[in-house]
């Protein structure tokens, strides 16, 4: 006899996808987590001190333009998803192909846009990084599309593995691999293995996108393309605000350095360097002029 309080979800069909969803989604995330750092150690091992810290600031500005390349239609995409459970599929395509659109244009655009700023010195960032940067933005912003699509479609792992595993393995598969090979790394040079990798997994999120929901081909509709931009244009502007407070710690520094040092190139860095041989903890450096390769951070 079962008690009272005791949850049986195997009575229920959604209580059930319910838990199993949010352990995937706990497993998925604890797993990206931990390849992400394992990324992160290898990059500022291969990179230094310095070049990691141009990496870091880099990889701040992309993250920062890869919000209004997705145009807040990934978010909008958890609501008009529900167009798969309605049978409209027509109309699910002609999302999934508007959105598409959208975010490679704006993409385009924000590329352009940071490789001519860097390129007349208004940013902290390098002109040699702004390259992989404009190749990073798009794929990063297709993916949060593709895994907002994949969530409305129940595919709860789905929709994170992509861009939270695959993305980050296929950057350290791509370091082993120049590692064996006995390359150097630049900054550069890394920044466009994480691009690499990003495209690389967006490939395998489309497939599964387009088995798992039918929006890559048939017939499209397009018609509620206003109601489409009119929930995620404020969905877009919350978000922008809170990945710029993430980024601030790194793009500040190294605009400060900009400001007092013109025409310097910033190496400054959240994680960077790992102080002891074998140890696992990066440490923070910043060469700002008051600073001076001061530790800031462990």
């Amino acid at each position: 006899m079962k008690r009272a309080w005791k949850l049986d979800a195997s009575a229920d069909p959604l209580l059930d996808f319910l838990l199993r969803g949010s352990f995937a989604s706990f497993a998925t995330r604890v797993a990206g987590v931990a390849l992400s750092y394992g990324s992160a150690v290898l990059l500022s091992r291969t990179l230094g001190v310095s070049g990691y810290g141009v990496y870091s600031v880099a990889l701040g500005w992309a993250l920062v333009l890869v919000l209004p390349s997705r145009a807040g239609l990934d978010y909008a995409a958890l609501r008009f998803g529900a167009y798969l459970e309605e049978g409209a599929i027509e109309r699910l395509r002609g999302f999934f192909r508007f959105s598409a659109s959208v975010v490679f244009g704006v993409s385009v655009v924000a590329g352009a846009a940071l490789y001519l700023v860097t390129g007349l010195g208004l940013t902290s960032m390098r002109p040699s990084m702004a390259p992989g940067v404009g190749l990073l933005i798009f794929p990063i912003a297709a993916l949060g599309l593709a895994g907002a699509l994949l969530r409305t479609a129940r595919k709860i792992a789905a929709g994170q593995f992509y861009d939270q595993i695959l993305r980050p393995a296929g950057l350290i598969a791509g370091l082993a691999a120049a590692a064996l090979a006995g390359l150097r790394l630049s900054p550069a040079n890394a920044m466009v293995f994480t691009a690499v990798g990003a495209f690389v997994a967006l490939a395998f999120a489309l497939v599964h996108v387009a088995r798992a929901t039918g929006a890559l081909q048939g017939v499209a509709d397009y018609g509620p393309w206003r109601s489409w931009l009119a929930l995620s244009f404020p969905l877009l502007l919350t978000s922008m605000i809170q990945e710029l407070l993430n980024q601030l710690d790194i793009i500040l520094p190294a605009q400060m350095r900009l400001s007092s040092q013109k025409g310097a190139c910033c190496d400054c860095s959240t994680i960077t360097n790992i102080r002891k041989p074998g140890s696992l903890l990066p440490s923070a450096f910043c060469t700002l002029p008051s600073f001076k390769n001061r530790n800031i951070a462990r």
